[in-house]
């Protein structure tokens, strides 16, 4: 087994490959991405360190082909990433309910289409490294509606989404 490096002791933290230096005392985060370059042009030594949690555009565009192609029920949009599982599933049953439901409202409001766990990362992640991403999410249920597929259709869904992300990689 290795030893653990600490975060702080000069190395590039795992996580993210950055190390003490590399991001000045200061640092700016428009909300905005269109905001950057106007930003940057106010300072000597601007650089840009991290991307938004959105996928790469042409795997978006791969994926929208492919299920076209199969003929797939599709939306394209906006997701929130969360941290917890089970508060969203029964948020009446928690502590805070209250505030679990506030939360979902605002985000419904916002135009989010669904939640899930993993994608965010995911982008952050490819896009810092220069990789590609996309996702493709199966939503098995309707907590609102207190809707959910049945195990014979949520697993149908799941072959015909791999079926839809094997073709869309193999087009671009």
């Amino acid at each position: 087994m290795t030893e653990k490096k600490s975060m702080l002791d000069g190395e590039r933290q795992y996580h993210i490959q950055l190390k003490e230096g590399d991001i000045a005392d200061f640092v700016i985060l428009p909300g905005d991405p269109g905001r950057v370059d106007f930003i940057a042009k106010h300072f000597d030594d601007a650089k840009e360190i991290a991307f938004p949690a959105v996928p790469s555009a042409d795997m978006v565009s791969a994926l929208e082909a492919a299920a076209i192609e199969s003929k797939s029920t599709y939306h394209i949009g906006v997701v929130q990433s969360k941290d917890s599982f089970y508060g969203q599933h029964d948020p009446d049953s928690m502590p805070v309910s209250y505030e679990l439901n506030q939360k979902w409202d605002a985000w419904v409001k916002g135009g989010v289409l669904c939640s899930e766990m993993e994608v965010s990362t995911l982008f952050v992640v490819g896009s810092y490294r220069r990789i590609r991403t996309g996702a493709l999410l199966v939503v098995y249920g309707d907590q609102n509606r207190q809707e959910a597929l049945s195990k014979e259709d949520y697993l149908d869904s799941v072959n015909k989404a791999t079926k839809i992300i094997l073709e869309s990689s193999l087009k671009i």
